[in-house]
């Protein structure tokens, strides 16, 4: 679980401070208020220097070419930066249980233990026979703090081949938080192999019961082998003569499972969903939250789900009413300077908008 969490010079955040998170934390706002953002910042600190290439996918940002140049190896952590700055620190504090308290510094900073890079300038872009001279690059370096160990790495080019930009992680990687991220991309996730971890365990029968409560359509789940040899996730329909991928059965019980899987596969951990109600018809959304909030119980995981949606807002009320101590709405806005924060409503605040007609998506 995660308490509380603070954020410097982080995308859209100059500086932000979130206190009294819950176990299920609904994340609204407008668009480009910092939704997603506050989403990333939860993940990035989880130990894995990748994760920023899968961020960069999920907001469907095309990846630099793989060239040795300097502002192409630069160009892949800019737009991390508060204002694009890459002269600040990155930091990010999260304050919880053990395996979720930690703290992650992002910054250029060279280190006696990891030498300057040698990449390449492009210079006379605008001539016909473009010209590039070696300089020197200051590898970006991330430092992390679990449970009071400093963790230390760069990530740098492998100038062994001088034709590609291989990245490759120089020192003490931290420790991975058990942190999971779903997108609104997430359409076309392939659930089979978080299927067959729930299915070894002999859980499957609990997660099809979760499914059956919000969609009876679905019989059965399996694992069936494709026309390519991969394992792909099938359900049972009573109407049908064979058994189907569950993705050509609906997006919106494709969504919904890809959800409870990731419950199910993250226990003890922390799940971020983005815009949670994609594919899902409103007259399901109730029943919807019902198992996600049965299943973030029955696994000990805490929920960061964004929505769009004021009908998917509206059918939690009812689990407000009976379970308000566990939900936080959370609120991105945007102020007249531009100045990017979170406003926090426990439960009973969030139940007493919704009751009175108030959007707790828009800014005050």
């Amino acid at each position: 679980m995660i308490n509380s969490l603070s954020v410097e010079n982080f995308r859209c955040f100059r500086k932000l401070s979130v206190e009294d998170l819950g176990r299920l934390n609904v994340v609204v706002g407008g668009n480009g208020a910092g939704k997603t953002a506050l989403l990333e910042s939860i993940v990035l600190p989880s130990g894995r220097q990748d994760v920023v290439f899968q961020l960069r996918a999920h907001r469907g940002m095309a990846q630099p070419p793989p060239l040795p140049l300097k502002p192409v190896y630069e160009a892949l952590w800019k737009d991390l930066f508060f204002q694009f700055s890459q002269d600040a620190t990155i930091t990010i504090s999260l304050r919880g249980t053990a395996e979720n308290t930690r703290t992650l510094r992002v910054s250029y900073k060279p280190e006696s233990d990891a030498p300057l890079l040698i990449g390449f300038q492009t210079k006379d872009v605008a001539s016909a026979a473009q010209r590039v001279e070696p300089v020197a690059i200051v590898p970006i370096t991330f430092e992390t703090d679990v449970g009071g160990q400093r963790y230390t790495s760069t990530v740098g080019l492998d100038t062994s081949n001088p034709n590609t930009m291989g990245l490759v992680a120089r020192g003490n990687q931290a420790p991975s938080a058990p942190v999971m991220f779903l997108t609104a991309a997430t359409g076309g996730y392939n659930l089979a192999p978080q299927f067959s971890q729930i299915d070894v365990k002999k859980q499957k029968d609990r997660l099809i019961g979760a499914l059956r409560e919000v969609f009876p359509i679905v019989d059965d789940l399996s694992l069936q082998a494709t026309f390519g040899g991969m394992p792909d996730l099938y359900c049972t329909v009573p109407d049908l003569p064979e058994k189907i991928p569950v993705g050509l059965l609906s997006a919106g019980i494709h969504r919904f499972l890809a959800v409870l899987i990731s419950i199910a596969t993250t226990a003890n951990g922390v799940l971020l969903v983005d815009e949670v109600e994609n594919g899902i018809f409103y007259g399901n959304l109730e029943r919807v939250w019902q198992g996600i909030f049965w299943f973030c119980k029955e696994y000990n995981v805490q929920l960061f789900a964004s929505t769009h949606s004021r009908e998917c807002l509206e059918a939690v009320a009812p689990l407000l009413a009976r379970n308000g101590d566990d939900f936080r709405l959370l609120r991105t806005e945007v102020s007249q300077d531009g100045t990017h924060s979170v406003r926090v409503f426990k439960g009973k605040d969030f139940e007493a908008a919704l009751r009175t007609g108030i959007d707790p998506r828009q800014g005050s």
